[in-house]
């Protein structure tokens, strides 16, 4: 989905100078304006530092001042640690003579969303929107540079041209804000920066298809001259990889990939040892992203492989047929299976091995559909078809002579040595992207974009699919609209129910929930929004019984994605197999039923970067963070943790109690949701989940309201005297810095029994007072004045 200006995110920093790099979160342009504009730490800040004389001092009170990272949103600050691009690029003009004749110039150009004044008061930097999916970051800077210099004389900062570089913020009550900037596009990088080189990979691949005519001079060629053909492409790929320069290196090892794969498919080399090559090409490279560059060199393979001729017209594969008949009548026929023939056949017919890591995987795929399958699997086939031949093969030589052959073989045909030379496959899979989502269903896969729901056949799949994604049940689309969806579909009454929303009130957890529901639903994963749902009870009391319903959604997901069901309550995250149950087409990890001592912090990598599975007896293997499922966890109490780290992987949805002991889905509809429907309720079910698919494409994931949430977290961490205590006296000193013991002592003054309780200590009530800041995302923070410990407990300025 397009974004606005006003949506896209970037890092911030509370200062440059942090310890590991850090970053505090995520902000937009329009809260980065109301700080440089608005806040008065920051005015006092400026103001400090642009009375320094000093050099050496003024740079480092610099380092004092917060910071945002335009580009992108970064785990650390540092240029490996990106995530995802943010739809910004910045600009820094420095050292100018007068600077308001270049804020003049800045504020009339339509495509500059922020300006501002540096810290140093000689300089103005700039944040201009692009369209990152239509030309690198580089490009866009280059074409920038190019266009200020000719267009208005202005020499930017080349240092901005790096994604990862950082901009410290400083005070300009002037600021310049434009929400509706205009977005480059391509076509201001066409016009402005026209390299010798083209970075479209579609061009390139062409120019690489054309280096080398396969045609029937390659079958005459001698061996020595071939094996010289497989040493040449081999070293001209390396060479050209190994001086790719930057914002060259995708394109060219995509290239280079797209051409082996070609002469692979007629033989020059195999597709395993063109895949082996290029890994050990990149090996040895300065990369960000092995994983995204194993990505590229697979889509290069199958990209080359697809496109090159069919090798039939050129009599390297003569015949599909797993057999030989040699002899003459004289002597007599005889019939062989040569291991060469079998596999060719095998291959023929749809079968691969799927190489996974270090694990391998045997794969049918047949009209785009992917199965999993074993030896047994491919046995049954050949049989099979042996059986549908001609009863006479040959003379004297029956299909039956040819099955009894088979039978006899079948343990050298397919002992283990030989299925590990069975020819590797590297297909590329159909996938959800940011803005398109795939469904698919018995007569037809489903494409749902934000304005348009499409059923098409499986042959116009632009890749392939696993078959266990297709669901067991046709799809119609009903010409009904939102309402009369709302008032005839059970399952859209019952997510009124679990959002306390039947009245028509508090609309925004019946939308959020619509919109988690889409997310989930949703298979592309964002990396600049990675989050586990968290579904909890909105009941205050610490012995809520659930109930509430959440089973009933986990339920609806797994009717669309694959889901993998943990049991929470006995998870051990220190177990070798603890994620074993979890599979290449797994799309949703569920942890059901957790205890309050789960250890959300232990999914963090898992949230952020991908899985580690290890079977019994299998070997281990990795799914990267595209491919890896999003994760759902329910439970009747809250999932501890808190901070920024925690915030920015979890969404938390609190369920009503409209669902309970007495009152059940059950017992509203008069029988079970999904086991008693007839294809009408289904038929409505599946045009309300897509509906809320659409939904998220256009709104995102809405933030569910808090309604205790924060109260329990307190609650489970302290006690309700506490929870009192803060209700009445503590929300009195919001904002305003007091002593730590003054707090204590009002504490005591409602509780006197905690005087005597020896557990409890000032430790443990400053403790208390951390956890209610952090509860309620307020900033905390705590300094001692003539030996009196003050804490100041407000508003988080972001």
């Amino acid at each position: 989905m397009e974004q606005s200006i006003e949506s896209k995110k970037f890092s911030f920093g509370k200062k440059l100078k942090s310890k590991n790099a850090q970053i505090d979160g995520t902000t937009s342009i329009k809260e980065t304006y109301n700080v440089i504009a608005t806040d008065n730490d920051l005015r006092s800040q400026t103001e400090s530092i642009r009375k320094i004389t000093d050099l050496k001092i003024y740079r480092d009170a610099k380092l004092e001042l917060p910071f945002v990272m335009p580009s992108g949103i970064f785990e650390e600050r540092r240029k490996t640690s990106f995530l995802a691009h943010s739809g910004f690029i910045c600009i820094d003009i420095d050292k100018i003579e007068n600077v308001q004749q270049v804020i003049e110039v800045l504020t009339k150009l339509p495509f500059v969303a922020l300006e501002f004044i540096s810290p140093s008061a000689k300089g103005v930097k700039a944040f201009i929107p692009i369209d990152i999916d239509s030309a690198e970051h580089l490009d866009f800077f280059l074409a920038l540079e190019k266009y200020f210099k000719e267009e208005h004389d202005i020499e930017l900062d080349p240092a901005c041209k790096d994604i990862s570089r950082s901009c410290l913020l400083s005070h300009d009550p002037s600021a310049y804000l434009n929400l509706d900037a205009e977005i480059l596009s391509r076509d201001f990088v066409s016009k402005w920066y026209s390299p010798s080189r083209k970075t479209d990979s579609s061009n390139t691949l062409k120019v690489s298809l054309s280096d080398m005519k396969f045609d029937v001079l390659y079958l005459k060629m001698s061996k020595e001259k071939k094996e010289k053909l497989r040493r040449d492409v081999f070293s001209k790929a390396k060479l050209k990889i190994a001086n790719a320069e930057d914002g060259m290196k995708h394109a060219t090892l995509l290239n280079q990939s797209t051409f082996c794969g070609y002469c692979a498919k007629f033989g020059v080399f195999t597709i395993e040892e063109a895949y082996e090559f290029l890994l050990k090409s990149i090996s040895k490279r300065k990369i960000d992203s092995l994983v995204d560059a194993k990505q590229t060199i697979i889509n290069g393979l199958h990209f080359g492989v697809s496109n090159a001729p069919n090798p039939e017209k050129l009599g390297l594969l003569k015949s599909p047929k797993m057999y030989v008949v040699y002899g003459n009548k004289d002597e007599g026929f005889q019939i062989h299976i040569p291991y060469i023939n079998m596999y060719r056949f095998l291959n023929y017919y749809g079968f691969w091995l799927f190489p996974k890591d270090k694990t391998r995987i045997f794969v049918r795929i047949q009209d785009n559909i992917i199965s999993r399958i074993d030896k047994y699997d491919i046995i049954q086939f050949v049989i099979g078809h042996i059986r549908s031949l001609p009863w006479q093969l040959k003379e004297d030589i029956t299909r039956d002579d040819l099955e009894e052959l088979f039978r006899r073989k079948i343990n050298v045909l397919f002992s283990e040595n030989q299925m590990n030379t069975f020819e590797p496959y590297f297909p590329r899979f159909n996938k959800d992207d940011s803005r398109t989502a795939y469904y698919y269903f018995k007569n037809g896969f489903l494409e749902v974009k934000e304005s348009s729901v499409e059923l098409l056949p499986y042959s116009e799949l632009n890749g392939v699919i696993w078959d266990t994604q297709i669901l067991d049940r046709d799809f119609n689309k009903l010409e009904l609209s939102d309402l009369e969806i709302l008032e005839q579909t059970e399952f859209a009454k019952f997510i009124l129910g679990i959002s306390d929303n039947r009245e028509g009130e508090n609309r925004k957890r019946f939308q959020s929930i619509k919109s988690i529901l889409g997310y989930l639903l949703h298979r592309y994963k964002d990396p600049s929004y990675t989050r586990a749902v968290i579904f909890c009870d909105e009941d205050i009391s610490q012995h809520c019984m659930g109930g509430t319903g959440k089973g009933i959604v986990l339920k609806s997901v797994s009717k669309f994605r694959n889901c993998a069901l943990l049991d929470g309550k006995n998870f051990n995250f220190n177990s070798q197999f603890a994620f074993q149950q979890i599979g290449l087409d797994t799309e949703l990890m569920i942890f059901e039923d957790v205890n309050p001592k789960f250890d959300f912090e232990r999914l963090f990598s898992v949230i952020t970067e991908g899985l580690s599975i290890e079977r019994k007896n299998k070997d281990k293997y990795f799914i990267p963070f595209d491919e890896s499922p999003k994760i759902v966890i329910t439970t009747n109490y809250i999932v501890e943790g808190g901070g920024n780290s925690h915030r920015r992987r979890r969404i938390e949805y609190e369920f009503s109690q409209f669902y309970n002991e007495s009152h059940t889905p059950n017992t509203e509809f008069d029988h079970n949701l999904f086991d008693d429907w007839g294809q009408n309720q289904w038929q409505l079910f599946d045009n309300f989940m897509i509906g809320c698919v659409q939904y998220f494409l256009s709104n995102g994931v809405i933030n569910p309201p808090k309604i205790n949430i924060a109260k329990r977290k307190l609650l489970q961490n302290t006690g309700e005297e506490f929870v009192h205590f803060t209700a009445t006296v503590l929300k009195d000193y919001i904002d305003e810095e007091v002593s730590k013991t003054l707090l204590k002592n009002k504490f005591i003054e409602m509780f006197p029994e905690f005087e005597y309780k020896k557990w409890f200590s000032s430790r443990v009530f400053y403790r208390w007072l951390r956890t209610y800041a952090e509860v309620f995302e307020l900033d905390c923070s705590e300094r001692v004045s003539n030996n009196n410990q003050l804490i100041l407990i407000q508003k988080n300025k972001y």
